[in-house]
């Protein structure tokens, strides 16, 4: 096993990626997103190749994470289905769709598609999150992402619960 980015909660939790190895392990199921307690337990919050919660797809790969000191979660994969997702995972609970690709928003008066998406992954903010530092999730599960929506135009968007 071979272990990744890793983050620290309020709570003394982490929550951290890691690469698994052996028989039945692939390319296509090797990346896990754990959360560690205290008591010592593991839990899985998401598996390369496991279904994605609300999307009708499964995870094909991770692209990024982050979290809020608080442990709310959001990861950014690229789905089974050819859609990139937002998946949010509040404090005790397992992570479910927040946004995909192919949704679609009103700018300028005009419907368009998210063409594709981000997440801000390394870096804290503690003073506030000044300069674009702080984590792409807050503790109210609140997800800052910016949006590609064609013609070069980039838009952000705050997702909340």
């Amino acid at each position: 096993m071979r272990f990744g980015s890793f983050y620290m909660t309020d709570a003394g939790k982490v929550i951290y990626q890691a690469w698994l190895t052996g028989a039945g392990v692939t390319l296509a199921n090797d990346s896990v997103l754990y959360r560690w307690t205290v008591a010592g337990s593991n839990e899985v919050l998401a598996r390369e190749g496991d279904s994605a919660p609300g999307t009708g797809s499964h995870y094909l790969a991770f692209q990024a994470f982050s979290v809020c000191s608080g442990g709310a979660m959001v990861l950014q994969s690229n789905l089974g289905n050819g859609k990139i997702a937002l998946m949010r995972a509040l404090l005790g609970a397992g992570p479910t769709a927040a946004l995909q690709t192919g949704t679609t928003l009103t700018y300028n008066g005009a419907t368009r598609s998210i063409l594709t998406l981000g997440i801000h992954q390394t870096g804290a903010g503690v003073g506030g999150g000044g300069g674009g530092l702080g984590a792409a999730i807050n503790d109210e599960g609140a997800i800052f992402t910016v949006l590609s929506i064609g013609a070069s135009e980039y838009v952000t968007l705050v997702y909340r619960p």
